[in-house]
């Protein structure tokens, strides 16, 4: 999954000349609301490790290429692994008041 999503990365890169690419981090797994258009599986403890692998090797590959990694995951959790849910939407993403800290960290990376 991490490899091919670099290798679109770099795709995209050879495709249009003056683009910076950035990784965002996945968030933290939440429990708060189940959507059947968008189904779960598994204990959360399980998804909060596989999203910490996930992310884990995101960073590697961001590290291996150059490329600025946000991080929208470390912010947000809790020690679990799972979503601070006073920083949600309720459902599983974050909450518009907080896209700041991510925002200011993506036009860091640019810089």
């Amino acid at each position: 999954l991490v490899h091919n999503y670099v290798r679109t990365i770099h795709t995209n890169c050879a495709l249009f000349e003056h683009i910076t690419p950035v990784i965002a981090l996945v968030v933290p797994p939440s429990d708060l609301e189940y959507n059947p258009s968008f189904p779960y599986w598994g204990l959360l403890s399980d998804r909060a490790m596989i999203t910490r692998k996930l992310n884990d090797m995101l960073k590697l590959f961001a590290s291996r290429y150059a490329i600025p990694v946000i991080d929208t995951y470390a912010p947000f959790a809790l020690r679990d692994g799972s979503i601070i849910p006073s920083l949600t939407d309720g459902t599983v993403h974050i909450n518009k008041r907080f896209h700041s800290m991510a925002w200011r960290q993506f036009l860091n990376a640019l810089q």
